[in-house]
């Protein structure tokens, strides 16, 4: 999503409101159609922006373009938060309102509390687990497990996994299990370390403390994923490093439906939406750049926001103090998600088609997602956050992700743009051009997208 756009010079979205402090007015953007929607662009307390606004009734709609009054600079002022993507917001979930808006402190609270099930190692209801929903996720419970991978002496492990498996519960029947799972991870034997937590959560489960179950099952999913890098070959470290995971996908070069599953099992098992959690800011921060394009005469200045290295996509981790049911995982959103589906699809034999970010959506900026290609198939391959998709048809595939990451179809308007680029920086630009073509009603402007 591209973090600012503009004619010439474009404000940085948090200071936006600074920017145009010294105006009267602004222009509603595309996608706004509320008064709540510019408030939070500009970082400006509401009521204040409504006060400066009588014309708008209170539940009254504006429009893309439309004139609205700033307050006087210096006035209340929000949190600035102006770059949420479609999935940060508010989800057709069951048990949220409908028009619950996530920016609001009581509702986002409210929706994490049940996102998180009342706390660590309480239920998530299986209708929300990955029902049209991709806030939260259910790991895959594991399998039996069998064959021998190769012995990987002392391998990197987090401090944090250690911790818990040598300090289990007491009065756990964990107590016993715990350590000698820990002496198998040093001995890098994940296989074993897997097939005795899987064994435990089979027999012992229902015993467990509840404040363990949720690591517990994390760190046995996460084990399953090492060894099945083990069993190629493939040495793996606690968390698989990037190296790693590329040597990993390298083997299923061949096998492009293994190379999706994989995909879609690391994503689970070692990445977390910060929409779960609680204290983390929506946004996710990745690597600025800015890109000029000339349209018209006129000089398009857009900001971007991508990961260009993987200690992007690497540097977010949860904290486990907090968030034990997340232990071992990194926070990404969807661009995140994005730059790691190409890294390792992109290993396994897959080439991107295009980079999509689809806009303007009912929530937020839009969703960042990615097409390929792979030489063993007809079907197209997309990637929308950790939702994997198989179809021909690249526009139908773009429209099924973004449902996916929206909440569900009810959520797509059809009306929505699938700005494409070769990379994901491009793709932002193209949706940087369209919003300031609409905002600016300038004609005769081209930006590339998905054909309709």
């Amino acid at each position: 999503m591209p973090q600012s756009v503009g004619s010439s010079t474009a404000p940085d979205g948090a200071n936006a409101y600074a920017s145009e402090s010294n105006e009267t007015a602004t222009t509603a953007q595309i996608g706004e159609d509320n008064l709540s929607q510019v408030a939070q662009r500009l970082g400006v307390d509401l009521e204040t922006l409504r006060g400066a606004n009588p014309q708008v009734s209170e539940s009254g709609k504006i429009q893309a373009g439309q004139e609205i009054h700033l307050p006087p600079a210096g006035g209340p002022q929000g949190s600035g938060d102006t770059d949420r993507e479609i999935d940060s917001t508010r989800p057709s979930t069951p048990g949220l309102a409908p028009g619950g808006d996530l920016s609001d402190n009581v509702i986002r609270g409210m929706w994490q509390a049940k996102l998180a099930g009342g706390g660590p190692g309480a239920s998530v209801p299986p209708d929300v687990l990955k029902a049209n929903n991709n806030f939260v996720y259910a790991d895959s419970g594991g399998g039996s497990g069998s064959g021998k991978p190769p012995v990987q002496k002392s391998p990197a492990e987090l401090p944090e996994i250690k911790s818990m498996l040598t300090h289990p519960q007491k009065n756990s029947p964990s107590t016993q299990v715990l350590p000698a799972v820990q002496k198998d991870i040093e001995a890098g034997k994940y296989t074993d370390a897997f097939q005795k937590l899987d064994n435990l959560i089979k027999t012992k489960g229902d015993n467990l403390w509840d404040d363990e179950k949720a690591p517990i099952s994390t760190v046995r999913d996460q084990l399953e994923f090492l060894s099945q890098m083990q069993k190629a070959g493939v040495k793996a470290d606690y968390p698989p490093t990037e190296a790693q995971l590329v040597e990993y996908f390298k083997t299923l070069k061949d096998q492009p439906a293994a190379a999706r599953q994989a995909f879609d099992d690391y994503a689970h098992r070692f990445q977390v939406h910060p929409a779960n959690i609680a204290t983390a800011d929506f946004v996710m921060h990745y690597s600025h750049g800015q890109q000029s394009v000339d349209r018209g005469g006129t000089t398009i200045d857009v900001t971007t926001d991508v990961p260009r290295s993987w200690s992007d996509v690497a540097s977010h981790p949860v904290s486990n103090e907090h968030f034990p049911q997340y232990i071992g995982k990194q926070m990404n959103d969807c661009k995140g998600y994005a730059f790691m589906a190409e890294k390792l699809l992109g290993a396994a034999g897959f080439t991107v088609v295009h980079h999509i970010d689809a806009a303007p959506s009912k929530f937020g900026d839009g969703h960042m997602m990615v097409s390929f290609s792979h030489p063993g198939e007809k079907d197209l391959t997309l990637t929308s956050n950790d939702g994997v998709f198989t179809g021909r048809n690249e526009r139908d595939l773009a429209k099924k992700g973004f449902s996916y990451a929206a909440g569900g179809k009810d959520n797509v308007t059809g009306r929505e743009h699938y700005f494409t680029g070769r990379t994901a920086a491009d793709a932002e630009v193209q949706q940087g051009i369209f919003q300031v073509a609409t905002r600016d009603r300038m004609r005769g402007i081209r930006y590339d997208e998905l054909p309709r």
